[in-house]
Formats: C-alpha cells, structure tokens, sequence
C-alpha cells in the first residue's frame, strides 16, 4: 500500500469550479508534491508567490502529482497558484 504524506488542503472557489489543491508535506524543507483532487491530466502551471505578491517561481506546463524543488527559498509562508484551462487554485505553503 502506499501511504501519502499528511496533507494540508485548501480549498478555493472560482467563477466555474471547485476543487482542493493539495500540499505536501507542509511545512515543507526542499521539496513540496503539488496535487489537485479534481485532476484530468490537464497540463497546468504552477506560480508561487511570496506574502508581498512577488514572483518567486513559475513551472509552466506540467502533470500532477508535481515535486517542485524549494530548497532556494527561504524561511517563510508563500502563496501557491495552480492554473489550468479549467481550474484556478490557491493554497499556502509554509517554508521550514
């Protein structure tokens, strides 16, 4: 059986869709699993932002489940932004 991490799920409404975005683990050290319930196997694009609404790092154009690399940020809370041609998710990450 495969066990998944603790996750820390936020959930945000849009103009046409609902769905969880899926973070973990959080608090997280180098790298954070980016996930979404609702997944069609759309491409989607990933943004994260700091608390001040700077850009800290886009990944365009992937499949989730997605590892992304955060060792280079630091010590903080951030905003993760999951776009898609369907869905527009948001959740907060805590960086350990």
């Amino acid at each position: 059986d495969i066990i998944k991490p603790k996750a820390r799920q936020i959930q945000e409404l849009n103009a046409t869709n609902a769905g969880t975005l899926i973070l973990f683990p959080n608090p997280a050290d180098e790298r954070i699993t980016i996930d979404h319930d609702d997944y069609n196997e759309e491409k989607v694009s990933i943004f994260i932002f700091s608390v001040d609404g700077k850009l800290m790092q886009e990944i365009q154009h992937v499949q989730l489940p997605y590892s992304a690399d955060i060792h280079g940020l630091l010590q903080g809370v951030y905003l993760v932004r999951m776009q898609s041609a369907t869905h527009l998710l948001s959740g907060k990450l805590v960086k350990r």
